[in-house]
């Protein structure tokens, strides 16, 4: 019978396939490729950032950060990098059968869209930035610390 399924006339799109010692015809026009996906995986975030009436697509790298075995719905964790001319923002979005307006494919190494460089320097200027935003909420509490005692007595 193996003889005959594998003599049998098949059309180009069609292709002879074994799962588990049983032989299938698959057509490839229909077929889906079902992607695997580990922590730690590049990928590439399409992600509507308009509104439902007015959509506006924008692709953002991204890492695969975690997947969470919820009983009814299982969810990936993706990081990505909202990166723009002087800042970088790392935000996550956890993707399950509900989610839309957001979308993974993978990402090939060569398909990045900025340079490692670039992304450090837009973080260290915002650590600079912050670390003066604290110097100056620290002076603010060593003056009220000096100069309010008074106010403070009774």
């Amino acid at each position: 019978m193996d003889e005959i399924a594998t003599k049998r006339d098949v059309t180009p799109h069609m292709k002879m396939v074994e799962i588990g010692g049983v032989k299938l015809e698959v057509d490839m026009r229909r077929a889906v490729k079902i992607e695997q996906f580990k922590v730690g995986d590049n990928v590439k975030v399409l992600k509507n950032t308009g509104y439902s009436d007015n959509p506006k697509w924008e692709i953002y790298p991204g890492v695969i950060a975690g997947f969470i075995q919820f009983k009814n719905r299982p969810t990936i964790v993706v990081a990505y990098l909202e990166h723009r001319y002087n800042s970088a923002e790392i935000k996550f979005a956890n993707m399950n059968e509900d989610t839309k307006d957001i979308e993974i494919a993978p990402a090939l190494p060569e398909e990045l869209p900025m340079k490692e460089a670039d992304v450090v320097h837009a973080l260290d200027m915002e650590i600079q930035e912050k670390e003066k935003e604290l110097a100056g909420a620290q002076s603010k509490k060593n003056y009220f610390m000096k100069h309010f005692k008074k106010y403070f007595r009774k």
